[in-house]
């Protein structure tokens, strides 16, 4: 789908981390998610990665990004500066009861 947009973090050669994430209206998008090898956990590539991609909208005058957070990565996005944010759009997206609706305004 054109909404749909896919990052790969390379380090060299060696692919390290993807991303997929979905265009909403109104300058939105979903973080559907954000991965790092395991092999490369705990050195910072996640913080770098996620920051390219909040760049890449704010260059793409995109408003907010929102993820369903799992309870085991939720300190990471909070750590980043997300926080709570309701979300109820349409597209591909499913409210899911065992996940954190989060989010970040991109300003």
């Amino acid at each position: 789908h054109d909404d749909h947009k896919h990052f790969v973090l390379y380090q060299g050669v060696d692919v390290i981390g993807y991303s997929h994430i979905e265009l909403l209206p109104n300058k939105k998008a979903l973080l559907h998610i954000i991965t790092i090898n395991e092999e490369n956990h705990s050195q910072g590539f996640g913080k770098y990665f996620l920051n390219l991609i909040e760049k890449w909208f704010k260059e793409k005058s995109y408003k907010s990004i929102h993820v369903q957070s799992s309870p085991s990565v939720l300190g990471f996005y909070k750590k980043n500066k997300y926080h709570s944010m309701a979300f109820n759009e349409g597209g591909e997206y499913h409210q899911n009861s065992k996940k954190t609706s989060i989010g970040k305004y991109l300003s």
